[in-house]
């Protein structure tokens, strides 16, 4: 693991859920083969290519830059705008697979939302705050209504054959 770092401008709740899954400090230092760390592998630059390094304002993402094989991080150790954006995307995919899993199931027990939710934070590192409550609550609705609309619609396909 190298002592060079990249900075990634995101949410509050998604950088402390990250820092947290991933030991707890910051800088994040990446396992090996996990879905970043494979982005990052992909994505890394040699500085060489003319690529500048955004402004973040707050709080960034600071993510220390892994070893790689064939990628020295003194020489790749840039990244694009659309790198950052799919490593963003990682993130957010990885955020809402572990609050699929770890709520949906207890979901409609009659449990208030907001303390499920709360609880939930707490125990994945996340501050609880409003403003960071109302971004994992909704990211929670909005894929519980994906996921549901997709239910409806593959059980209407399943009963209308059952008709024929």
């Amino acid at each position: 693991m190298s002592d060079i770092t990249l900075s990634f401008k995101c949410e509050d709740y998604l950088r402390q859920w990250f820092i947290h899954i991933n030991g707890g400090s910051s800088p994040v230092r990446l396992k090996k083969n996990t879905p970043e760390s494979n982005c990052l592998q992909f994505a890394l630059r040699s500085k060489s290519e003319n690529i500048s390094s955004p402004e973040i304002a707050g709080t960034p993402l600071v993510v220390f830059i892994p070893c790689f094989r064939f990628k020295n991080p003194k020489d790749y150790n840039s990244i694009t705008e659309t790198g950052r954006k799919m490593f963003l995307s990682i993130l957010r995919m990885r955020f809402d697979e572990q609050i699929w899993y770890d709520l949906h199931s207890i979901y409609n027990f009659g449990i208030p939302k907001e303390d499920l939710i709360y609880t939930w934070m707490e125990s994945h590192g996340i501050d609880p705050t409003e403003k960071n409550f109302n971004a994992v609550a909704k990211r929670l609705q909005r894929l519980r209504s994906r996921t549901l609309s997709k239910v409806r619609v593959r059980n209407f396909r399943k009963n209308s054959k059952k008709r024929d």
